[in-house]
C-alpha cells in the first residue's frame, strides 16, 4: 500500500499511477489480506462446492 501512496505522490504527473491502475492494485492487496474462518478451516470443501475456478476468479475492470 505504501508503494501506491509514494507513486501517487510522484512530481512528474506522467510518471503517477491512473485510477483504474490503482483501484487493480488495491483489489489484489485486498484479495490477498481478506479472508473468513470458514476458508482456512475447510478449504477442500470449499474447492468441493465451487470448483477450482471459483478460487482463481477476480474482478474484471476495463480501463
Amino acid at each position: 500500500m505504501l508503494k501506491i501512496t509514494v507513486s501517487c505522490l510522484e512530481e512528474d504527473r506522467a510518471k503517477r499511477p491512473n485510477m483504474c491502475s490503482i483501484v487493480q492494485a488495491l483489489i489484489s492487496i485486498e484479495d490477498e489480506t481478506s479472508f473468513s474462518a470458514g476458508q482456512l478451516e475447510k478449504p477442500a470443501e470449499k474447492l468441493k462446492q465451487t470448483g477450482p475456478k471459483a478460487l482463481t476468479e477476480r474482478i474484471e475492470m476495463s480501463c
